[in-house]
C-alpha cells in the first residue's frame, strides 16, 4: 500500500496543486460580474464552461491511487489517520475541492446572476443536471464532514472550511422547500457544516467569522407577506435573503472577515457608479431563492417540465441491505429523497467506491452492447 511507503508520495502533492489551479478558476467564477451579453452557462464559451472543462482535464489524468475507491478514511483509525497526515490532509483537500467545485458553478445565486438577462427559456435538462450535481456533490462534502467528526480528525487548511461554506448556504436554500425530505436532508445538513465550521473556527479565526457570518445569512431570511388568493386561500411562500452577503459568503477573500455583506466603497453607496447595476444584480439573481429545488423557481424556467414520458413511472431506486448512516448522508427516512427519484437514483446511495468510472467499465459496456445481437 501506498500508506506503507516509508518516503512520502510527493504525487498527490503535484495533484493538489493542479486541482489548486482549477480552484483558483472557479473562485474567479464566483467573484466575476457577468455582462448583460455574456453567453449562457451551458454555452460552450462561457466561464461555466471553462471551469467545468478545466475539472475535467484534472479528473481524467488522476491516478486510481488517489481516489476514494483506493483510500476509504472511513476505514482507517484516528490514529492511523494522524500518522500519515502528510497523506491524508493532500487527499482531504483534493476531495472536498473536487466536489465543491460542481457546487459552486451550480450554485443557484451564480447562475441565476448569469441569467438575469436571458430572454429565453432554460433547457430543462440543463436544470436538471445543475440540481443532481449540487446534491450529488455536496452529499460527498457531508460525508467526509461526518467521518472527521466520528474520527475526530481536526484538519488546518481554512479552504476546507470555505469549501463547507458554500455547501451549507446550499443545504439553507433547500432548508425551506416544500418537499419533506429534500427539506429534512438539508436542514441536517446545514447543521452539520455549523458543527464543523464552529470546531474548526476554535482554532482559525477567520473560520469562525465564516461561520458567523453563515449564522447571520441564515438570520436573514424572512418571510414575505403574500397577499391571499381569491378562494381564500394562500400563494406559495415566498422567502427574503441578504443577496450581498450570500454572494460574499461565496467569496473567500469576502467570506472571512467580520463585516461580510457589507458595502466596502470607500465613497459609500449614493456614489458608486455601478450601484443601481448592482441593486439589479442582487434583485434578479434573488428570484424567490430561498424555497426553490436549484434554479428550478427561476422565471425562464418553463412552468411545466416533463421528466418523464407519459404513462412511465420513474424508475425505483435499490439500496443496498447494508446501507448505514454513512451511505445516506442527511436522509432521515432511510429511504429514497424526491431529488433521488427525480434523478433515478445517482445521489450517495450505494457503493460509494463507485462515483468514478474505471476506463475498463467503458470497454466492458461497449463489448456488452455489441455482444447483445450475437
Amino acid at each position: 500500500s501506498h500508506l506503507d511507503d516509508a518516503a512520502p508520495d510527493n504525487n498527490i502533492s503535484t495533484l493538489a496543486a493542479h486541482f489548486s489551479v482549477t480552484w483558483r478558476l472557479a473562485r474567479a467564477y464566483a467573484a466575476s460580474r457577468v455582462s448583460p451579453d455574456a453567453p449562457p452557462p451551458w454555452d460552450s464559451r462561457s466561464d461555466y464552461s471553462t471551469v467545468m472543462q478545466s475539472h475535467h482535464d484534472i479528473d481524467c489524468r488522476a491516478s486510481a491511487k488517489y481516489r476514494f475507491a483506493c483510500n476509504r478514511i472511513g476505514d482507517y483509525a484516528p490514529e492511523a489517520i494522524q500518522a500519515q497526515r502528510h497523506w491524508w490532509m493532500p487527499f482531504l483537500f483534493i476531495q472536498f475541492v473536487h466536489e465543491t467545485i460542481p457546487c459552486l458553478l451550480n450554485h443557484p445565486f451564480l447562475l441565476s446572476m448569469r441569467l438575469r438577462s436571458f430572454r429565453q427559456t432554460i433547457p430543462v435538462y440543463f436544470m436538471q443536471q445543475s440540481f443532481e450535481a449540487i446534491n450529488r456533490n455536496a452529499g460527498w462534502v457531508i460525508y467526509f464532514v461526518d467521518v472527521l467528526e466520528k474520527k475526530g480528525v481536526q484538519v488546518s487548511d481554512p479552504v476546507l472550511a470555505h469549501c463547507v461554506v458554500i455547501v451549507a448556504t446550499i443545504h439553507l436554500q433547500h432548508s425551506f422547500v416544500q418537499d419533506d425530505l429534500l427539506r429534512g436532508k438539508a436542514q441536517t445538513g446545514f447543521e452539520k457544516c455549523m458543527r464543523f465550521l464552529r470546531r474548526m473556527g476554535a482554532v482559525w479565526p477567520c473560520v469562525a467569522n465564516m461561520a458567523n457570518n453563515l449564522r447571520r445569512l441564515q438570520d436573514s431570511i424572512v418571510l414575505r407577506p403574500s397577499p391571499a388568493q381569491q378562494d381564500g386561500s394562500s400563494q406559495t411562500r415566498s422567502f427574503s435573503i441578504n443577496s450581498q452577503l450570500l454572494w460574499d459568503l461565496l467569496i473567500y477573500d469576502k467570506a472571512v472577515r467580520p463585516d461580510a455583506g457589507w458595502d466596502q466603497s470607500m465613497f459609500g453607496p449614493t456614489l458608486k457608479a455601478d450601484v443601481a447595476e448592482l441593486s439589479a444584480e442582487h434583485r434578479a439573481a434573488e428570484f424567490d431563492l430561498v424555497g426553490s429545488a436549484g434554479i428550478s423557481g427561476h422565471k425562464a424556467m418553463p412552468n411545466e417540465a416533463a421528466v418523464w414520458p407519459p404513462n412511465e413511472d420513474p424508475p425505483p431506486v435499490d439500496l443496498p441491505q447494508n446501507a448505514g448512516l454513512d451511505a445516506q448522508v442527511g436522509d432521515l427516512t432511510g429511504g429514497p429523497s424526491f431529488e433521488d427519484i427525480f434523478f433515478e437514483g445517482v445521489g450517495p446511495f450505494g457503493d460509494q467506491a463507485n462515483r468514478f468510472f474505471d476506463g475498463n467499465d467503458y470497454g466492458r459496456a461497449i463489448d456488452d452492447w455489441l455482444n447483445l445481437g450475437t
